[in-house]
C-alpha cells in the first residue's frame, strides 16, 4: 500500500498483559497487571516493519533520524506522536483516503529533529487533535493511523504466549543493546519475524502507539476495542529498542513521553482498519453506497426511473458495461438550464466524464442503452469552433456518425448531441449533431473506461 508492505490481521480475542508466558522469565511490571481478555472486532492492516528513513523522506522531504548514516532501510526515529500523525495523514492523502487525524493550532516543523539524542524544545506540537470518524474512534478511521496498544500486542503475540514477538530468545527476533554492536539501529526485517510475518515487533526502535499512558489502565480497561484512557498526558511505546538490554517482553509498556517528545529510541509503524464488505458483493463499505445490499455496488448496472441508484453514482440512469467501458445514459436531473455542468455531473458521480464513442460497436451499445427519446450530450467538442472535433477524454476521433448535414457549423455550435427523434412509432437513435453552446438538451452519457 503506497509503496509500503502491510500484513492483514484478522480481529479476534486474546489475553493481554501479564500472561503465564510473560511470567516464565520473571515477574511482570505493575502496569501489565492484571492479564485480561480483549476482543478486537475489526480486521486491520499492520505495517510489516517500522516506517523506514527512506519511506519518511520520500513522503515528507526530510530525515530527522539520529542514525541517518544507518540508511534508507533503517527505521526512522527521533520522531514524535505528532510527527507520526502528520506522516499517517500524508499517507492517507496519497491514497485518496480521509486522514484519520485533524491537527490544528500547530507550531514547529514536522520531522524537524534536533541535534542531541532527544528533543525537548523546538518541537512540532498541536493544541488540537481530532479523530476523523463517524464515531470519534480511531478504529473507524478510513485512513492510516497509529495502532492502538491492544492492536499492537495482539499482532506482536500472533496467537502465541512467547516472551518476545516471535521467540523466547530475544537474539532471534530483536536488535537490543546486547547485540546491536555499538547501540545503533539496524536495517528493518533482518531478524526473524513473528508467526504473522511482522518484523521488529521486539527491538530496534520503540513503536509509538495511539494510547495515552496510564499505569493503572488495565484494572478497568474495556474488554472490546480498547483505545486507551482519556485525560492523561503522554503516550505509550511498545516493543523495546536497540538501547534496551535483552529487549522488553512482549507485554512491556513504556511511558515514552509527551506527544511532542522526540528520541532516537522512538519510531513507529502504521495501521489501518480494513474496510468491511458487509454484504459480500466484493466492494468495501467506503466505495459501496449500500453495504447492506449485494445487488447495489459500483458499476452494477442501473435501471432508469426505478428510484434506485444501484450503481452508486448518485444518478438514476440506464447503465451497463460493453465489456471494456461502463456507460451511463441519464436524463439530465438538473434540467436544460444547467446542462453546461453535465461533464462535471459525470465526474462528480465517479465517472471519467462525458462519453467518448470510438467504434461503431460502442455507438450501437450506447444507442440501445438510452432510456427515452431526448438529446444526449457526448464528450465531443469543438472549442475553437473551427471544425476540429476532439473527445474530452483525449481519445482519438477515429469514429463519427454525423446526421446528414451535420456538423453544420452554426454560430456557437461547439458540442455534440445524439438526436432521438420518433418516426412514426420507431425511435431513430443513430444521428449525431452539433449544438449551440452545449445548451438546450435534457440528457447525457457518462463513461468509466
Amino acid at each position: 500500500q503506497q509503496g509500503m508492505d502491510f500484513v492483514k490481521v484478522c480481529g479476534g480475542t486474546f489475553e493481554m498483559g501479564c500472561t503465564p508466558g510473560q511470567e516464565s522469565v520473571g515477574s511482570c511490571e505493575a502496569d501489565q497487571e492484571p492479564a485480561h481478555t480483549v476482543t478486537l472486532t475489526r480486521d486491520f492492516w499492520m505495517g510489516q516493519t517500522e516506517v523506514t528513513q527512506g519511506q519518511w523522506e520520500t513522503r515528507m522531504g526530510t530525515n530527522p533520524s539520529g542514525f541517518s548514516s544507518c540508511g534508507d532501510t533503517c527505521p526512522v526515529e527521533k520522531v514524535s506522536w505528532f510527527d507520526a500523525f502528520a506522516f499517517a495523514n500524508e499517507m492517507s492523502s496519497l491514497a485518496g483516503l480521509e486522514p484519520c487525524y485533524t491537527l490544528a493550532s500547530c507550531t514547529g516543523v514536522v520531522g524537524g529533529g534536533c541535534p542531541g539524542a532527544s528533543c525537548t524544545s523546538d518541537l512540532y506540537e498541536c493544541a488540537e487533535l481530532t479523530v476523523n470518524s463517524s464515531t470519534g474512534s480511531v478504529y473507524d478511521c478510513a485512513g492510516y493511523r497509529l495502532p492502538t496498544e491492544a492492536e499492537w500486542e495482539f499482532a506482536a503475540r500472533a496467537g502465541t504466549d512467547l516472551v518476545y514477538a516471535g521467540s523466547d530468545n530475544a537474539d532471534e527476533v530483536a536488535w537490543h543493546s546486547g547485540n546491536s554492536g555499538g547501540d545503533v539501529t539496524h536495517e528493518v526485517a533482518t531478524k526473524q519475524p513473528n508467526a504473522w510475518n511482522l518484523y521488529d515487533m521486539s527491538g530496534n526502535v520503540w513503536d509509538l502507539v495511539w494510547d495515552v499512558y496510564d499505569a493503572s489502565y488495565y484494572s478497568g480497561s474495556p474488554e472490546t476495542d480498547p483505545e486507551g484512557p482519556s485525560g492523561a498526558q503522554g503516550r505509550v511505546g511498545r516493543g523495546g529498542s536497540w538501547h534496551i538490554e535483552g529487549s522488553p517482553k512482549v507485554a512491556y509498556r513504556y511511558f515514552a513521553g509527551l506527544e511532542g517528545y522526540r528520541s532516537r529510541n522512538n519510531g513507529f509503524r502504521l495501521a489501518r482498519t480494513v474496510d468491511p464488505d458487509a454484504d459480500g458483493d466484493g466492494f468495501a463499505a467506503s466505495e459501496d453506497c449500500d453495504d447492506t445490499d449485494p445487488s447495489i455496488y459500483p458499476q452494477a448496472g442501473d435501471t432508469y426511473d426505478d428510484g434506485v441508484d444501484s450503481d452508486c453514482d448518485g444518478l438514476d440512469c440506464e447503465a451497463a458495461s460493453d465489456g471494456s467501458t461502463y456507460f451511463a445514459a441519464c436524463i439530465e436531473p438538473l434540467g436544460a438550464a444547467a446542462f453546461d455542468a453535465s461533464s462535471q455531473l459525470c465526474t462528480d458521480a465517479g465517472h471519467d466524464g462525458l462519453a467518448s464513442i470510438t467504434t461503431s460497436a460502442e455507438n450501437a451499445f450506447v444507442l440501445a442503452l438510452r432510456p427515452a427519446p431526448n438529446y444526449y450530450r457526448l464528450g465531443l467538442t469543438d472549442v475553437a469552433q473551427e471544425g476540429t472535433w476532439v473527445w474530452d477524454s483525449g481519445l482519438p476521433t477515429t469514429f463519427v456518425d454525423w446526421a446528414p448535414g451535420e456538423p453544420n457549423g452554426g454560430s456557437g455550435e461547439n458540442c455534440v448531441k445524439i438526436f432521438s427523434s420518433i418516426d412514426g412509432t420507431v425511435i431513430v437513435r443513430n444521428l449525431w449533431g452539433d449544438s449551440n453552446s452545449c445548451e438546450h438538451h435534457g440528457a447525457l452519457v457518462c463513461e468509466s473506461r
